[in-house]
């Protein structure tokens, strides 16, 4: 007969947290459609109005499951003190996936200010905004997992598991 492995509160905490992260991964899909609209033409415009619609839907989806994980799986005395953490190591990873992706961001923004001239492209604000905003969240999410999957394999070789 075998045992069934039940899951830390830690592991609920960093499932919550890989969770969260891919719905912001989908947000920012919907943003990198909305800049994309400003380079499509009509038929595809329409296509890509409705496929926005679609990752908005999703990523409710995904918030709500994320919302019930949370609600569900990490007892009520952990929920605030375990997302919080700062020796948490997702919490960590999150961190750093914050600056990079402030960083990045904020490079996008000097370049754009100081190499795009408002009359040479003739877009407008709101696809800078877009593309801003999609950047900001996409990279946040893909570092994020990116650091979560390198250095939680570095430290399962480091234990020689």
């Amino acid at each position: 007969m075998s045992k069934i492995k039940k899951t830390s509160s830690a592991d609920h905490a960093d499932i919550f947290r890989r969770l969260l992260i891919i719905s912001m991964l989908l947000l920012s899909l919907i943003f990198a459609v909305k800049a994309g609209v400003y380079f499509a033409d009509d038929g595809m415009k329409s296509f890509l109005s409705i496929f926005s619609k679609i990752l908005a839907v999703i990523s409710l989806i995904m918030l709500a499951v994320t919302i019930f994980w949370k609600l569900k799986f990490i007892p009520r005395s952990e929920r605030y003190h375990l997302l919080n953490t700062d020796d948490s190591f997702a919490n960590q990873m999150m961190n750093k996936a914050f600056k990079i992706s402030w960083l990045t961001t904020l490079l996008l923004l000097f370049f754009s200010a100081t190499v795009v001239n408002s009359e040479s492209l003739g877009l407008p604000a709101k696809f800078y905004l877009n593309l801003a905003v999609f950047l900001l969240l996409s990279t946040l999410s893909v570092s994020f997992l990116i650091l979560f999957r390198l250095e939680d394999n570095g430290k399962k070789q480091e234990a020689g598991v």
